[in-house]
């Protein structure tokens, strides 16, 4: 009796605190998975573009663009920003360098007139520009590449571009669906700063208590039947 004594009072107690988490994980996962990921990436906003094939013909040597800028690379790939296709090198220290693959000349730093036409060159929605900035510091709404452009259209989406300053590339589209599955994503994870850590002790020890809260309640049921509830009393 004693155990079982225990066992209610901690139940009870637990269940009435952790209860709101609970309740935040259920629906922020009715949230989630009701939301298309698409329409939360803002594939939509997005116009289609035909993929183009790089000329190698008329591509500048890569070797020659290592050797005249005495890089030291640890990662090379070709990307498509503002001025056609580019280099994009990753050095030793992890910092990244642009240069124009036809021309092997390096790329100068995207200037906000430049971002917005950008932006509007590859929106497929019917709003207007609304504002523009540059972004020197990540955000809850912006964990990528700094430093960018921030450009933002007046539809009813609420929709934003990030353009990456140092290439041109497209790092982020933003909508009202996505800031509002950032939020409850935030909830569920109990990551109330950086929204991308789910093994934090918070959400770890919440877990635990829930987990307990759940088996004791399952204790509790069990200790209330009765033999006769499943008929093994009855006379025959």
């Amino acid at each position: 009796m004693q155990l079982k004594k225990f066992i209610r009072k901690t139940h009870k107690w637990l269940g009435l605190i952790i209860g709101i988490q609970v309740v935040f994980w259920v629906f922020g996962g009715l949230v989630m998975s009701s939301f298309p990921i698409e329409q939360v990436h803002g594939d939509h906003l997005l116009k289609e573009t035909t993929p183009i094939v790089l000329d190698v013909d008329r591509l500048y040597p890569l070797v020659n663009v290592i050797k005249q800028n005495n890089l030291k690379i640890t990662k090379v790939t070709t990307v498509t920003g503002f001025y056609g296709p580019l280099y994009r090198f990753t050095d030793l220290s992890g910092k990244l360098h642009f240069f124009d693959a036809m021309t092997g000349l390096a790329i100068k730093a995207i200037k906000e007139e430049q971002a917005i036409l950008i932006a509007q060159s590859i929106y497929s929605g019917q709003g207007n520009l609304l504002s523009s900035s540059r972004v020197t510091s990540n955000s809850t709404e912006y964990r990528k590449r700094i430093p960018a452009w921030r450009i933002e259209f007046d539809d009813n989406e609420a929709a934003t571009f990030y353009i990456a300053e140092d290439s041109g590339e497209l790092m982020s589209v933003r909508n009202s669906m996505w800031r509002i599955f950032d939020f409850v994503w935030m909830l569920h994870i109990m990551d109330y700063k950086d929204r991308d850590n789910f093994n934090t002790w918070l959400l770890i020890s919440a877990a635990a208590f829930a987990l307990f809260v759940s088996l004791s309640g399952m204790y509790l049921v069990v200790k209330t039947f009765r033999r006769k509830d499943f008929g093994f009393d009855k006379k025959h």
